[in-house]
């Protein structure tokens, strides 16, 4: 719990895997939610609140929030939803903003990926979550320093899947609106015989 929101690559990671059970809670949870084309709010009221819940796990934090002596989580952080046309943000209370996640109901643009690209100066993650309604699986965007990565979160399965990674040099070469997309890099192994 020390090297949360001290180490970058670890609060990264630990937020990461927070979120993307916090989805999963969500999908199968608050599936209602979905059913209304204007529950953005309420949608990322209950991420938020699942994100938390799963992050306390991850932290070893009580679960018991309704108790007054319940540690906060570290650096005195907490959860805001729709704040300057963000969807949700996780931030100290000295304004750091650690974690950015936007809501969108399609495939992004590349107006909006660029977006997202501005969004996440000076953060330790921002994602960006599309809700495809007739997909079997969620589209999530990762903001890296030098690449978008491209996710498949599975639906059914609760999981999530690396398709591709895009570089953000490359973001102004690229004249369409959906992303052109490099293959994720593999590291080469030597095998010995």
């Amino acid at each position: 719990m020390e090297r949360f929101g001290v180490d970058s690559r670890y609060t990264s990671m630990v937020l990461f895997e927070a979120f993307q059970e916090a989805l999963g809670d969500l999908l199968t949870k608050d599936t209602y939610l979905f059913a209304c084309s204007k529950a953005k709010a309420a949608i990322a009221h209950q991420l938020s609140e699942h994100m938390q819940q799963r992050l306390r796990e991850k932290l070893f934090l009580s679960p018991d929030t309704t108790n007054e002596l319940h540690p906060t989580l570290p650096q005195n952080m907490v959860f805001d939803i729709c704040l300057s046309k963000i969807d949700i943000i996780l931030h100290d209370r000295n304004g750091k903003t650690i974690l950015v996640i936007m809501l969108y109901n399609d495939y992004l643009s590349k107006k909006e990926v660029t977006q997202l690209k501005d969004i996440n100066k000076g953060k330790q993650l921002t994602i960006a979550v599309a809700f495809l309604s007739q997909k079997n699986y969620v589209l999530l965007y990762r903001v890296n320093k030098d690449t978008i990565d491209y996710y498949h979160y599975n639906t059914n399965e609760n999981s999530s899947r690396l398709r591709m990674q895009r570089d953000i040099e490359r973001l102004q070469d690229n004249e369409e609106g959906q992303l052109s997309l490099i293959k994720p890099r593999r590291s080469k192994k030597i095998m010995k015989e």
